[in-house]
């Protein structure tokens, strides 16, 4: 398992991170200190592996490289990092923001604020108009007619094919003659 940053180890900065199937490790000292193993090289870092169970009953297995704190600590600090993770994903999902414009805070900052005055303005039109789609389906939906004078209530529903051209009166079944 190879870490982030390699000064990790040196700044005295801690991961705690849920070890995948594929990972070896190296049982160095028993119980809590692993050396892991990637590949055919074997990482300098020592890593401690915790089982947690979570609310669900269901049990976990994380690695970290802190071996001074608790295990409560640790599965509490991976709950956090957890949290971050879901938001960076709604984040990609609702915000639809694939990649960053630019490199500064700033200009990050502006696209994320960007985004979700979108996204809220969004949100207020399909509930002021009682708009009954998914909001993923709305925003697609709005892009594709973002040009065309619409209402946002039928939005979901097809155009007129042509609307300043006047309909047929007759009936389909009827049988009607033209010059050619």
């Amino acid at each position: 398992m190879a870490p982030d940053n390699t000064c990790d180890h040196v700044c005295g900065a801690h991961q705690q991170r849920r070890e995948k199937a594929s990972t070896r490790v190296e049982i160095e000292a028993r119980p809590p200190i692993d050396a892991p193993r990637k590949g055919d090289s074997q990482l300098p870092i020592r890593l401690r592996r915790l089982r947690v169970q979570r609310t669900d009953g269901k049990i976990i297995t994380l690695l970290t490289n802190d071996l001074a704190r608790a295990a409560v600590d640790i599965a509490t600090l991976y709950k956090a990092r957890w949290q971050i993770e879901l938001l960076f994903r709604w984040i990609k999902q609702h915000l639809r923001i694939r990649r960053f414009l630019g490199n500064n805070d700033n200009a990050i900052r502006l696209q994320i604020f960007a985004a979700m005055i979108a996204y809220a303005l969004l949100r207020i039109a399909a509930r002021r108009h009682c708009v009954k789609l998914p909001i993923l389906r709305f925003t697609d939906l709005v892009a594709l007619c973002l040009f065309e004078r619409r209402h946002l209530g039928a939005i979901e529903k097809p155009p007129l094919v042509n609307p300043g051209r006047r309909q047929c009166q007759t009936s389909q079944n009827q049988l009607s003659f033209g010059y050619v």
